[in-house]
């Protein structure tokens, strides 16, 4: 959707497939449109982030790159 209005957006766009913007409701409602979205994205990156960190960012983080989760004797 994010790809879609930002494309929307573009007057070169609008000349070669007109249609995307009509549908959308016009090169304003897809930039409102676009804004929208980006906004949720944002929200949805920094919720996750703060999900790391409260479930312990170093091992999250650390089994993320290695791909297994430590042992407990590993932690200490």
């Amino acid at each position: 959707m994010i790809i879609l209005t930002g494309l929307a957006m573009s007057p070169a766009f609008n000349s070669a497939i007109p249609i995307v913007v009509t549908i959308l409701g016009g090169r304003q409602s897809a930039r409102t449109l676009h804004f929208v979205v980006t906004v949720f994205l944002v929200l949805f990156l920094l919720v996750h982030v703060v999900m790391v960190f409260l479930a312990g960012f170093r091992t999250r983080v650390g089994a993320m790159i290695t791909g297994r989760l430590p042992t407990r004797k590993e932690e200490l």
